[in-house]
């Protein structure tokens, strides 16, 4: 089994100042009961503030149904270095065309496995392969990862550290 350093603190993903950790939007959705893809994604960049906000692009994964709990997995991408995290909308309110809805950060597994294997590899600690699940961008938060060497797996916690925008910070230990 493999020896993984203890509490190695990371960085994931964006470093910009925005307020999308604790957002919230409200859009005439008029027609079909949803926020059309193209409008969400415009209402989420248009709450990215910070000197480097005119490189994030987002992306949803389609629109918003317009019902309460509902919700669509939408991605910022920093276009410079391709680092990306995921905020995920969800339905709060929804009377008539006002649809009123709250978003988090998340960073998703393949991220939060890429970020670990690196650091393994910096810490000269190779792994053959990393696997995650999803990390929530709240503090606190813990998610899951199976590191696996020549040794065999390890299962491994992450831990949400500091969330600051876009930017998530975690650590990571042997579970």
């Amino acid at each position: 089994m493999t020896t993984l350093p203890r509490a190695l603190g990371v960085s994931a993903v964006l470093a910009l100042l925005v307020p999308v950790a604790a957002c919230s939007g409200s859009v005439s959705v008029g027609g079909p009961p949803e926020i059309d893809q193209q409008a969400l994604e415009a209402d989420l960049l248009a709450g990215i503030s910070g000197e480097d906000a005119d490189q994030v692009e987002v992306s949803c994964e389609g629109p918003l149904v317009a019902e309460v709990d509902a919700s669509t997995d939408c991605f910022a991408e920093f276009t410079v270095d391709g680092s990306r995290t995921g905020i995920r909308p969800t339905v709060i309110t929804a009377e008539g065309e006002d649809v009123e809805y709250d978003a988090v950060v998340f960073i998703d597994g393949d991220s939060v496995a890429g970020v670990v294997q690196q650091q393994l590899r910096a810490q000269a600690e190779p792994a053959s392969e990393v696997e995650c699940g999803e990390l929530l961008g709240e503090r606190a938060a813990t998610g899951e990862c199976t590191v696996t060497d020549r040794a065999g797996e390890t299962p491994v916690v992450t831990t949400v550290t500091e969330v600051n925008g876009l930017r998530v910070d975690f650590e990571f230990e042997p579970a």
